[in-house]
């Protein structure tokens, strides 16, 4: 009985698991991969990240003019977040560049000692 038990429990498990998996596979495809390279990718949704922890959010929604107020603010924001993202990707562009040049240069200047040192 406990086996049946067991089997049917370590089923539905492994059917939540997959789902979870699925859905997390999901959400990594929606982020720009830019943004998880540049270390940013926790600025995608914060907003609705925000609101959706908070537990007053049942008591915000039910205001009149609460769905008017936050578009405008959601949409400010989401602006000035694009910006922010992508002044973010062009510096970390050009840091890995700059770092890729120093690399460069110093395995360079690395040969030429050794060389004189023969």
């Amino acid at each position: 009985m406990r086996k049946i038990a067991f089997q049917k429990h370590g089923e539905a498990t492994t059917e939540i698991d997959a789902q979870e998996k699925a859905a997390d596979k999901n959400v990594d495809k929606e982020i720009d991969p830019e943004l998880v390279e540049a270390g940013i990718a926790s600025a995608e949704g914060m907003l609705d990240r925000i609101l959706a922890e908070d537990e007053n959010t049942q008591f915000y929604e039910i205001l009149p003019k609460f769905s008017v107020l936050w578009n405008d603010f959601d949409s400010a924001i989401i602006e000035d977040g694009t910006k922010f993202q992508e002044d973010m990707k062009k510096n970390h562009k050009t840091k890995v560049n700059i770092v890729a040049f120093c690399e460069k240069q110093m395995r360079d200047e690395e040969l030429k000692a050794e060389k004189k040192s023969i």
